[in-house]
């Protein structure tokens, strides 16, 4: 059973491969997905990297209106990245004046097969949740991943936000990627990885 803990000061979000820009800015990194969704594969290993958070995520240059800045990570990703895990937050959605809305606040996915329509339509609310969000504020990740379970955790808090029990991959191993969605500029830093 592999037990995985990833921590972010920052934000973050996975998807596949298009158009997208990284870059560095004091201490952490940025990346922009012009279209699509994108992941970048991540260099790490168990050993525990460490920055300071830069800037909060927000809509890039030409994002649509109801862009709403998707970003988190995705963790046992293939090595081709057709298959992965992923948490992810919408950070307008958390202080909406729509309850649903705010509903719809944090995410998992399991791509390709189980992507958030499929499963808002099959289970509604099981694989999303609400956590309070302001946009433009840097936002605190850290995902703990055991066997077929894992944990979504938001800001410092003690509590977890989203629990999925029933990872759709099942109990398997894999990269991790950031993870940012169409109109999404997103920054990151202080990530940590342990085993």
């Amino acid at each position: 059973m592999q037990r995985l803990h990833l921590s972010i000061d920052g934000s973050l979000e996975t998807g596949r491969l298009r158009s997208y820009s990284i870059g560095t800015m004091n201490s952490g990194f940025y990346v922009s997905a012009a279209a699509g969704l994108m992941s970048v594969l991540l260099p790490l290993s168990a050993q525990v990297r460490r920055s300071r958070c830069v800037k909060p995520p927000k809509a890039s240059a030409g994002a649509t209106a109801d862009a709403r800045g998707f970003v988190g990570a995705a963790f046992r990703t293939n090595a081709d990245g057709s298959k992965y895990e992923c948490f992810y937050i919408r950070p307008t959605n958390g202080r909406a004046e729509d309850q649903l809305r705010r509903n719809h606040s944090t995410q998992y996915i399991s791509f390709p097969d189980y992507e958030w329509n499929r499963l808002r339509t099959e289970t509604p609310g099981k694989y999303e949740s609400y956590v309070d969000l302001v946009p433009g504020k840097r936002t605190r990740l850290k995902i703990v991943v055991n066997g077929t379970k894992a944990q979504l955790y938001v800001n410092g808090a003690a509590q977890p936000v989203l629990i999925v029990n029933d990872l759709k991959l099942g109990d398997t191993t894999g990269a991790i990627a950031l993870w940012v969605g169409v109109g999404t500029e997103a920054y990151f830093a202080d990530l940590r990885v342990s085993h």
